[in-house]
């Protein structure tokens, strides 16, 4: 159930087809199941929400945020309010959509 679920946040809904099937490929790849969140995991969620208050310690810096239309992960409003919480950011939206993910091969294709 997790794994589906992990699937269908991170594949575009015409690459969702036969989603047991490729969690068990992409099992592979990350070293474990989807179903089995690494404890680093949680480590890394904590840290986002604790940095969010000193985001205006980089307002010294340029900054660009980038989200794209249709992320399901981090979603536009997601980066506008990260934008919005470091002065003088600036904020793209990018208006594609990520192509078909093709998890069949561990290695990079040239």
């Amino acid at each position: 159930m997790r794994r589906r679920g992990f699937l269908r946040l991170v594949l575009p809904p015409s690459d969702q087809s036969n989603l047991d099937e490729r969690a068990d490929q992409i099992a592979g790849l990350f070293g474990h199941d989807l179903a089995d969140q690494p404890s680093i995991v949680k480590d890394q969620l904590r840290a986002l929400c604790a940095a969010t208050p000193r985001l205006g310690e980089l307002a010294e810096i340029p900054t660009l945020v980038v989200s794209a239309a249709h992320d399901p992960i981090a979603p536009p409003k997601a980066g506008r309010k990260l934008a919005n919480g470091i002065s003088g950011a600036k904020y793209v939206m990018l208006k594609f959509q990520m192509p078909p993910t093709d998890f069949r091969s561990p290695t990079p294709k040239k």
